[in-house]
């Protein structure tokens, strides 16, 4: 199976229930342990659903959530990681921060494709990503935006 796979970017988390233990030679991350992309995890609802639902079920849901079960969900995403990351921590490759921003620099020559394909559809891409980028930075521990 060499030679399957040139590049992929996943988290630790799925590594061994994918296979990867004997296809991948080499992991990379930052210095700080920091990763290229971020993952986004969402608690949805329609809201037809949620008004249909009694009234003690809402205020249970409305108690529960916020920036507190974001951390927590946090926490026990990081701890889903550890496996993977042990399975591949003799081929893991620590990059500089400089090094991060090169791949960047690379990276956001397809964002910048996107945005130009959804303005073709009347979305303004650049808009959405401004925002995600901004509650990505607020809300993670990732060292590395592009301005």
């Amino acid at each position: 199976m060499d030679g399957t796979i040139d590049g992929a970017l996943i988290p630790f988390e799925v590594f061994s229930s994918i296979g990867l233990e004997g296809l991948a030679g080499h992991s990379i991350e930052g210095a700080d342990g920091s990763r290229f992309g971020t993952s986004v995890f969402l608690f949805l609802m329609n809201q037809n659903q949620f008004n249909a639902l009694p009234a003690d079920l809402q205020q249970i849901i409305n108690n529960n959530i916020g920036l507190d079960l974001v951390k927590e969900m946090g926490l026990a995403w990081d701890d889903l990681e550890v496996p993977g990351r042990q399975v591949q921590y003799g081929n893991l490759t620590k990059i500089s921060v400089d090094q991060i921003y090169e791949f960047e620099a690379i990276s956001q020559q397809v964002v910048q494709r996107w945005v130009k394909n959804v303005a073709a559809q009347g979305i303004d891409g650049q808009e959405l990503v401004d925002v995600a980028r901004k509650y990505v930075a607020r809300y993670s521990r990732i060292i590395t935006t592009l301005d």
